[in-house]
């Protein structure tokens, strides 16, 4: 999908600009141009060579995918590529969707293979006010890069009650379960920072230079993106230090568990071995002696016996061993 909007210098909005008309309309540098394609076609990629003049290696990068965000700097124009994000909070973690970002003096033009929570606000944005173009196409490049920002805090929040819900379970009795959780969430959140922190270089290093593209007053926007990414990152790492606290309180409690557990069976096992040892002797296969053929004898041992049991259970109660 190829659409174009523009701002003309006269003050007149136009939301559907036929592809043919746009090379006049750019000859003018007071007019702004955004240029959205969704799902790049072969004739839009000889629109951006042939009538937008794009350096072919920036036509090469937005063709093919890449994993890492960056920044080039052409003779008439700016590439930047990033990742937005596109939360699936359902099963918890993030996809990211690329967006290519082709910035000269009176255009923008966005490349993107889905639809863009960025791109989507200030396409309302700019059906309900279109003087925000006249502000000029690196405005429009930061306000879809701080919403990119902004996209993010809703992963956060569900990462908050995520770690909140596992935090209760795993302080009571942490199940196998509660240790999957736990490593998923750690997952996600290695994920999430491997989008984030290279883009936080990359714009960086936007807010350094490029002045012919990015206005001096603008700067200063661009550096409260990367101040706000940079804030998500601390996030990031707060719930990351949370993930393997949690973990360490887990393997506690299991292993206090398993030590009750075998405190419990080696009482039993030293209550159980004297009177083992009783009934082993008296109970071996030889001519038993008078005085215990009877069933007073038979009464005596069995009391003896359980005296015995009762007098090491009270002992071990008073050691607090039970």
């Amino acid at each position: 999908m190829f659409r174009a909007r523009a701002y003309l210098k006269d003050g007149r909005f136009e939301p559907n600009v036929p592809r043919e008309q746009l090379p006049e309309i750019l000859k003018d540098v007071h007019n702004q141009v955004w240029i959205d394609i969704e799902d790049i076609r072969p004739n839009d990629v000889g629109f951006l060579h042939e009538e937008m003049k794009i350096h072919p290696v920036a036509i090469e990068e937005v063709l093919f995918p890449s994993e890492h965000p960056e920044l080039q700097a052409f003779e008439n124009h700016l590439l930047l590529v990033l990742h937005a994000p596109s939360p699936n909070l359902a099963k918890g973690g993030m996809d990211t969707i690329e967006i290519d970002f082709l910035v000269g003096r009176n255009f923008i033009i966005t490349v993107r293979s889905g639809s863009v929570a960025s791109i989507k606000d200030l396409e309302d944005r700019i059906e309900a006010n279109p003087k925000i173009m006249a502000r000029g196409c690196d405005y429009m490049l930061y306000f879809m890069a701080d919403a990119m920002v902004d996209d993010y805090l809703p992963i956060l929040d569900a990462i908050d009650k995520r770690l909140n819900a596992t935090q209760d379970v795993a302080v009571k009795n942490p199940t196998r379960d509660t240790f999957s959780d736990m490593m998923k969430l750690k997952s996600d959140i290695l994920e999430i920072r491997r989008a984030t922190v290279p883009q936080l270089e990359v714009l960086r290093s936007l807010t350094r230079g490029h002045a012919e593209i990015i206005e001096q007053p603008l700067l200063v926007y661009f550096r409260s993106v990367c101040e706000h990414l940079q804030q998500v990152n601390a996030h990031l790492d707060t719930y990351r230090e949370e993930v393997n606290s949690i973990i360490q309180v887990c393997l506690a409690v299991k292993s206090d568990q398993l030590n009750e557990v075998m405190r419990v069976l080696t009482v039993i096992a030293v209550i159980m071995m004297p009177l083992t040892l009783i009934t082993g002797v008296f109970g071996m296969n030889f001519e038993m002696p008078e005085w215990l053929s009877d069933r007073v004898n038979w009464i005596f041992i069995s009391a003896v016996m359980a005296g015995l049991g009762l007098s090491l259970i009270f002992y071990f109660r008073r050691k607090n061993w039970l």
